[in-house]
């Protein structure tokens, strides 16, 4: 003889519960024990909640903040080691982290970026001669020193040229132009003075000439990889952000043996010339691109 079955229903409720993500942005160079100091934190932390699982896309749709791109940094690093501890850092790459089934916390280190360029505040052709006569004058007193512009790039991600322009024309103090007169640069060489980079330097002109209203560039700046500029961005877990470093190069005008010759001033036969000091200005800048 059978026995009837029976059967219970359970309704049963599974309460998923909710966890905090946390995206810190510090300064690799600064205090790392304290994270949350002026100087270390480079911009305010970005904490959300949700369930496990949730993509922070979803919590933050639009928004870019693992990594974030803050103004004067290069992204470098990332760690989830809440002590930051050297070895745990990694290479950062965009991401699109996960609510975990904990507590959790992300921290992207960066690097200040810095460009700058150092130039001669003033060059010294000597006394000329008044008469009529095709001459190239060169620098006063050089003594076999090579001038030169250096450019120091610490942690930057971008292209750059270094260039020269001439504005306006040489003129004394009562306003007489000496026409036609060009400079005459040669034996242009880059010497790379230090350089933890992953950039290539070339040099663009070894030898030019420059007149009134005319620029010319000297040197170029070449990066390659994967950087938080790059549009669009493509940096993934196999594919992370390029850890740039830091470089100092300068153009120099000759070497030892050449620098006395290598910075003229060229004055054709045809140009007036009247008594007084002539001057002009010569402006140096670094072009910043793709």
């Amino acid at each position: 003889m059978s026995q009837p079955v029976t059967s219970n229903t359970v309704d049963m409720n599974v309460v998923q519960s909710e966890h905090q993500l946390t995206i810190r942005y510090v300064d690799l160079d600064e205090d790392l024990s304290q994270p949350a100091s002026a100087g270390t934190q480079i911009a305010a932390p970005i904490t959300v909640s949700g369930k496990t699982g949730t993509a922070l896309s979803t919590l933050l749709p639009g928004q870019q903040v693992a990594p974030k791109v803050i103004e004067g940094y290069t992204i470098y690093s990332v760690s989830e080691d809440p002590d930051l501890k050297p070895e745990n850092w990694q290479k950062a790459y965009r991401d699109d982290p996960q609510i975990g089934d904990q507590d959790r916390i992300i921290t992207y280190g960066y690097k200040k970026a810095m460009l700058s360029i150092d130039a001669p505040s003033s060059w010294e052709f000597g006394d000329y001669n008044n008469k009529p006569m095709d001459r190239t004058y060169y620098l006063n007193h050089n003594q076999g020193t090579p001038q030169a512009v250096t450019v120091t790039d610490n942690y930057g991600v971008q292209n750059w040229q270094l260039q020269v322009s001439q504005a306006k024309p040489f003129v004394d103090s009562e306003q007489h132009e000496l026409t036609d007169a060009k400079w005459a640069f040669s034996n242009g060489n880059v010497k790379t003075l230090s350089n933890t980079d992953v950039g290539t330097v070339t040099n663009n002109s070894e030898h030019f000439t420059l007149a009134s209203g005319q620029s010319a560039t000297l040197m170029t700046m070449t990066k390659s990889g994967h950087f938080q500029s790059d549009s669009p961005d493509t940096s993934d877990p196999e594919n992370p952000y390029t850890q740039v470093g830091q470089g100092q190069w300068a153009y120099r005008f000759g070497d030892e043996k050449s620098a006395d010759y290598s910075i003229g001033l060229n004055v054709p036969a045809t140009t007036k010339r009247y008594t007084g000091h002539y001057r002009t200005k010569l402006t140096w800048s670094l072009s910043v691109g793709p």
